[in-house]
C-alpha cells in the first residue's frame, strides 16, 4: 500500500478549529493533514511543538492516511527511536498548528502555493492563477495579511483587469509559471502598502464622514473592516478608507454616520438604502 492509516486524538478546541479549516478551504481531510506534516515535520516550523496532555477518552477522533512522500518520511523519523507514540506525535503536531493565528494557518495549508509565488515574485516573472474558475495572467508582488482580517491575500498587476487587484490566497485554485518578464512593477511603492495593507487597498485614500456620539460608539465596537481614523474636528472624522470599504463598513450605521465626500461613496449609500426603502416600504 502506498499509504499509512493514522489515527490520534485532540482536544476539542483543537480538533473544532481544524474541521472549521479544512470546511474553509474546501480541501479534502487527508490533503489537509498531509500539509500539515509536510509542513511542521520538515522544518519549516522551527519553534517549540505544543506539548497536549489527554485524559482517555476526553479526546476527539482524528483519522487520516499519509501519501506515499510523507509515509517514507515518517517511516525514517520513527525508526529513529524520537518517537514515544505515533498517536502522541500526530496529536502535538495537530495542536500545534490548531493553536497558530488564522493567517498562519492558512499560510501553513497554502506553503506550496506560496512558494511558487514567492519565486516568482523574486525572478520577477509573471505567473497564471485560476481564480474564481477563471485564468488570470499576473504579475505577483507580495503577500500579506491586514490586522482585521484572518486572511492572506496576493497583490498583484491583473492582465485581464488591467488594474493591481487583491486575491485571496486561500481561493486561489492553481497557479502555473510563466517566463514572461513583469513589466508594471513600480517597487517603490509597494513597501507602504505591504506595511499599511488592508485587502481593500485603503492606503492613500481619504474618506470624511459626519457622525452622531452613537455612531462614534457604533465606530469603536465594530471592529471588522473598521478604516483607520486620520482626523476629527467635532462630529467630522477623516479615515483612511477606500471607496469599497467605506460602502460595506459605513452602511451599517444607517443614519448614524453619512459620508460627506467622496460624492461617488455617497451615491452608492443612497442608492443602497433606497432599495432597503422598497423592501421594507409599504405595499
Amino acid at each position: 500500500m502506498d499509504e499509512k492509516k493514522i489515527h490520534t486524538t485532540l482536544p476539542l478546541i483543537f480538533f473544532t478549529i481544524i474541521q472549521k479549516d479544512i470546511k474553509s478551504f474546501n480541501i479534502p481531510l487527508n490533503n489537509f493533514y498531509n500539509r500539515i506534516y509536510s509542513y511542521i515535520n520538515n522544518g519549516k516550523y522551527k519553534d517549540n511543538k505544543i506539548s497536549v496532555e489527554m485524559q482517555w477518552g476526553k479526546g476527539k477522533d482524528v483519522r487520516f492516511s499519509l501519501n506515499k512522500e510523507n509515509k517514507v518520511n515518517f517511516q525514517i523519523l520513527f525508526s529513529s527511536g524520537k518517537l514515544i507514540t505515533e498517536a502522541d506525535y500526530f496529536r502535538t503536531l495537530f495542536s500545534t498548528y490548531a493553536a497558530f493565528p488564522a493567517y498562519e494557518r492558512e499560510k501553513v495549508i497554502f506553503a506550496k502555493e506560496i512558494e511558487k509565488i514567492e519565486k516568482a515574485i523574486k525572478d520577477k516573472r509573471k505567473i497564471v492563477i485560476n481564480y474564481d474558475g477563471i485564468n488570470r495572467v499576473v504579475e505577483p508582488y507580495f503577500i500579506q495579511h491586514s490586522i482585521e482580517e484572518s486572511h492572506n491575500y496576493l497583490y498583484c498587476w491583473c492582465y485581464k483587469n488591467s488594474a493591481y487587484r487583491v486575491y485571496r490566497l486561500s481561493k486561489i485554485k492553481s497557479i502555473y509559471e510563466n517566463i514572461q518578464r513583469q513589466e508594471k512593477r513600480e517597487e517603490s511603492n509597494y513597501k507602504m502598502l505591504y506595511d499599511n495593507f488592508d485587502p481593500f487597498l485603503s492606503y492613500g485614500n481619504r474618506v470624511k464622514v459626519r457622525m452622531s456620539n452613537y455612531g462614534f460608539l457604533k465606530y469603536e465596537v465594530i471592529s471588522h473592516n473598521r478604516p483607520k481614523l486620520i482626523e476629527k474636528e467635532e462630529n467630522i472624522y477623516i479615515f483612511e478608507c477606500s471607496e469599497a470599504k467605506a460602502v460595506a463598513y459605513f452602511a451599517q450605521f444607517v443614519n448614524d454616520a453619512e459620508v460627506l465626500e467622496p460624492e461617488s461613496v455617497r451615491e452608492k449609500l443612497k442608492k443602497m438604502y433606497l432599495e432597503a426603502i422598497k423592501i421594507y416600504g409599504d405595499n
